[in-house]
């Protein structure tokens, strides 16, 4: 299993390796909400999900990151026709 960290890239200046530059949602339990919150985590209201800021490190919040499987098969996308 990876991680899935964000559509976008993370920046890779000296003083921010590691750090997002766009939001990454997370995969936060309810019971867990406060302690996100406590590390730096952040709820959408309009989206109804946390979310780590840009500028965090994303290794703060390693657990609530979604997971994917690598080896499992991509969707076949259909061809648009004109």
């Amino acid at each position: 299993m990876r991680y899935l960290n964000s559509e976008h890239e993370l920046s890779n200046t000296r003083e921010g390796v590691g750090r997002l530059e766009a939001m990454t949602k997370l995969n936060v339990p309810y019971a867990e909400k406060d302690e996100a919150r406590r590390l730096g985590a952040r709820w959408d209201g309009d989206r109804k999900t946390w979310y780590v800021p840009p500028g965090a490190m994303l290794t703060t919040f390693e657990r609530w990151l979604p997971k994917f499987d690598t080896k499992a098969p991509r969707a076949k996308r259909k061809r648009r026709t004109r």
